[in-house]
Order: structure tokens, then C-alpha cells, then sequence
């Protein structure tokens, strides 16, 4: 069992280093799909692959005891096995009641699916049968159920983009790849990089819908309002879609990108070379290279893996605006322009004012490399004297400090 699970886990860390080495970057969503689902299934059988050669040849350690076929029963030695200490491999009822416990929980997930499906409203839009629910989250399909929540359905445009990036989701039946990868997630849950490569599937699973609104689409702009729109500040109530800020910002970059030239199919042919060293690793260890668990361990720590992240730059024009003297009663408004200094799409994910008196608009679709944005801010001028007001600024990157802007005059009488 160790040498199993030591063996998989190789394996998964292997196509995971790979995947971010050389695939990553790539247009070809589906192949790295296929990608994908070959490195899982390869990662839990390949170790089965030589175990028929352990069972056929006789250890060493066994070359001195001799077996004897006796045909009287009552020469068979019957204390040795009742003697013999019950012992309790407590490794392993650690792990068996870690996979019970995640296999319960996914269990629930699944579960709150069809809880949704009983309190939404089934319809037909455009002849999909879409489930309209009062709760307040990102839409999701799960195999030929599409689910949308009310906010979704009330804007034409933005449902019908987010009903044919679904229906992507729907045809290609990626539920299936959802609940496999879930399945090893489970069993090979101690292992990082399982849930690294869980990221990167689900990832690509929605750049293969983006890619197919993309290419049947006029305005790629109010698409990516759409997914902003439908995706920022909801809840994600089932396991099926699971989105972050993170995952936004890399969907919209692989939506800017160029198709990937075909030379670089050649990449994916690094996949044998990786297979056939791992059957070798294999064979090796069934036939006296034993595996030692502590070196591998110690080997996994050594490989760090190094993330690249592209910070996102933020510059304002201005951030601390006078109004000078504004007359009782006539809104003032500040406007506030900033410029994408970095290379990544900017989002501003919030804007929230210091009081209930100063009302606030803002650039909602991303802005890319090199584009300005700009956040509005209206003062009532209800009370006379002097004001100040902040405005804090939250975009797409916790990395990034909150912008605080400030709005500050005088109201006087109006003449």
C-alpha cells in the first residue's frame, strides 16, 4: 500500500511540474483536458503494472524455509496461529478515517446540488432547461443541469453569454472530469500538488467554454463583464464551479491571448518519456529497489516550486482632491483616473465610501495593460462647512494595498 501510494504521488507531482513547465500558457484547452485526465489515471494504475513479476518471483529472504504438503491434517501445527499478537497498523485507520471524513463531505456537496434543484424554478430558455433559484450565487451546470440565480436572470444579454458558456459545460459533460478529480483529491488527499493539479483542471475546464463564447461572439468585452458581474461577490454553493479572484484574472488573460501556434503540440509528446521512466521506477522497485518513504519525503520538500505571479500596478493620476468652495445642496463631484502599469488585467473588485452622503461609480469591466480607469465620488453638500471623505479602493490582487481617496471642500451658502 505505501509503495503504492508513494508511487502515484510521484507521479502526480512529475505531471504537475510539467503542466506548469511547459503547458500552462497554452490555447489548446481541450488536449490539455485530455492532458489532464490521462496524467490522473496513468498516476493511480502504473503501479499495478509490475505486481504480477512480485507475485511470480520468490524473494531471497524466503530461500531457506522449505514448504511441506502434508496430507494428515493432524500433523498441522495449531498454536502458532492463535499465539500470534493482533496488531493494529494505525497509519492506516489515520488514513482510512481521513478519506471517510472528505468522502462524507463530498458527499454533502453533491447532495446541496439537488437540494437547489428542488427549491428552484424550472423553465426553458432558448430550449435549454435552466433552474432558476432566489439564492444569490455564481452559476454553475452540473451534467445537463444548468442553474442560475435571480440577479443572473433578470439581464438578457449577460444570461444569454453565461447560458451558452454553460451549455459548453453541459455538452462536454466536465462534470465527469469535476467528480473523478474529486475522487483522487480523496484518496490522495495529503499530497499538495493533487490539490494544485485540481486547481488547473477546473481552470481549464472554464477556459474551454470561455474559448467557445469567444469564438461566438461579437463583443468579447461584454463577456467578460458578464463573468466579472456574475462571479464577483457571489458564493459558490457547489463543488461543480469553483471560482476566486485568482482564477477571474487567469480566465480573462487566456481570453486575451493569441491561439498558441500548433508547433507547440510537440510539448505534449514529454508526456511518454515521463510514463516510461515511472513504469521503469516501478519495475525497479518490485524487483529489490525498495523506495525508501522518509528519502522520497525528503525529496518532494527539497522541490520547491516557485510561482511565478505578476503583480498588478496600479498608478492614480490623483488621489486627494479640493474642491474648493461648493454651494449647499448641488452635488460636487471628484474624479479619479488611474493607469494599468503592469502586464495583468485590473479589476476593481470595491468601492465603498466613509458615509451615506457620497455616492461612488467606477470602471466595472477590466482594464488592461496600459488602459486608465476611473472611480467617481459625488458629495451631497447638505451641511455647510468643511468635509472631508474617504473612498477606499479594493481591486483583484491581495497583494496590492487598498487605495484611499479623499474628496474634501467646503459648502457654503448658496447665492
Amino acid at each position: 500500500m505505501i509503495r503504492y501510494l508513494v508511487l502515484s504521488n510521484i507521479a502526480i507531482f512529475l505531471y504537475y511540474i510539467l503542466y506548469k513547465t511547459l503547458l500552462q500558457n497554452d490555447t489548446f484547452f481541450s488536449l490539455k483536458r485530455l492532458f489532464f485526465i490521462s496524467a490522473l489515471l496513468f498516476s493511480m494504475v502504473f503501479p499495478f503494472v509490475w505486481w504480477a513479476e512480485l507475485c511470480i518471483e520468490t524473494p531471497d529472504s524466503f530461500s531457506n524455509f522449505s514448504v511441506l504438503f502434508l496430507n494428515n491434517k493432524a500433523n498441522l501445527p495449531t498454536t502458532g496461529v492463535q499465539n500470534l499478537p493482533t496488531q493494529i497498523n494505525w497509519l492506516s485507520v489515520l488514513y482510512s478515517g481521513c478519506v471517510g471524513v472528505l468522502f462524507l463531505q463530498f458527499l454533502v456537496r453533491l447532495l446541496s446540488v439537488f437540494r437547489i434543484k428542488r427549491n428552484a424554478v424550472k423553465t426553458t430558455i432558448n430550449g435549454q432547461t435552466v433552474y432558476i433559484s432566489s439564492q444569490k450565487f455564481t452559476a454553475f451546470t452540473f451534467f445537463s443541469m444548468i442553474f442560475i440565480d435571480e440577479e443572473t436572470a433578470e439581464n438578457e444579454e449577460t444570461l444569454s453569454l453565461i447560458l451558452r458558456h454553460e451549455s459548453v459545460h453541459q455538452r462536454q459533460l466536465h462534470s465527469l472530469d469535476t467528480i473523478f478529480t474529486e475522487i483522487v483529491c480523496i484518496f490522495f488527499f495529503f499530497n499538495p500538488f493533487i490539490w494544485l493539479l485540481k486547481k488547473e483542471i477546473m481552470l481549464n475546464l472554464e477556459c474551454i467554454a470561455d474559448d467557445f463564447v469567444k469564438q461566438h461572439t461579437s463583443n468579447l468585452s461584454a463577456y467578460q463583464y458578464a463573468i466579472v458581474n456574475t462571479t464577483t461577490h457571489k458564493t459558490n454553493l457547489s463543488f461543480i464551479n469553483q471560482f476566486n479572484i485568482s482564477n477571474l484574472q487567469k480566465r480573462i488573460i487566456m481570453l486575451n491571448k493569441t491561439t498558441t501556434n500548433k508547433k507547440g503540440l510537440i510539448k505534449y509528446f514529454s508526456i511518454v518519456p515521463i510514463a516510461v521512466g515511472l513504469l521503469l521506477t516501478s519495475h525497479l522497485s518490485v524487483a529489490g529497489t525498495t523506495l525508501n518513504g522518509s528519502e522520497v519525503l525528503s525529496v518532494l520538500n527539497d522541490k520547491q516550486v516557485e510561482k511565478k505571479k505578476e503583480l498588478l500596478i496600479l498608478e492614480w493620476t490623483k488621489m486627494d482632491i479640493d474642491l474648493g468652495e461648493v454651494p449647499q445642496g448641488v452635488p460636487a463631484t471628484a474624479t479619479y483616473e488611474f493607469v494599468n502599469k503592469g502586464k495583468t488585467p485590473i479589476i476593481i473588485t470595491n468601492v465603498k465610501t466613509s458615509c451615506g452622503c457620497t455616492t461612488k461609480e467606477y470602471t466595472k469591466e477590466p482594464i488592461p495593460a496600459g488602459q486608465k480607469g476611473i472611480v467617481k465620488a459625488t458629495y451631497n453638500a447638505k451641511n455647510l462647512g468643511k468635509f472631508t471623505k474617504t473612498i477606499t479602493v479594493t481591486v483583484n490582487d491581495k497583494n496590492i494595498a487598498k487605495s484611499q481617496l479623499r474628496i474634501r471642500g467646503i459648502v457654503v451658502k448658496k447665492k
